[in-house]
């Protein structure tokens, strides 16, 4: 096995054991990129004690599900899906920008709590139904 080969296989164990911990089901997680797909299922975050997600945590897309981190202590959206296909949940979070925002909600945005705009929020992300601050 090469260097490259054992890594990734390192790091895809890492990335199993999180969603495990998480409670992350449905999921598939590209070789190549190491993003992790998810299907049919929600994400659901809230209450999540940590100020980021690992570095190896990278989402891609949630189909047919939302992404729930309301009530957490994430200060950043690194390593959060670009597309989400349901809601898409930060409120009362610690998250302080809009970097790394999906570019796709295709349901509802919350962002209760936090300081952020429905313009500014509509600047990052192509939201198809509401916009909650």
């Amino acid at each position: 096995m090469s260097v490259l080969k054992s890594v990734k296989a390192g790091i895809r164990s890492q990335i199993e054991d999180w969603l495990e911990k998480n409670g992350i089901k449905n999921y598939t997680i590209d070789d190549n990129k190491l993003t992790i797909r998810v299907k049919d299922v929600d994400v659901n975050l809230v209450g999540y004690k940590e100020e980021s997600l690992p570095d190896y945590i990278n989402f891609d897309i949630i189909t047919g599900g939302s992404f729930f981190c309301s009530w957490s202590n994430l200060k950043t959206m690194r390593g959060f899906p670009k597309i989400v296909g349901k809601i898409f949940d930060i409120s009362h979070s610690k998250i302080e920008s809009l970097e790394h925002a999906p570019e796709t909600v295709d349901k509802d945005y919350a962002a209760y709590g936090l300081n952020f705009t429905k313009e500014e929020i509509q600047a990052k992300t192509r939201v198809t139904c509401n916009i909650y601050c």
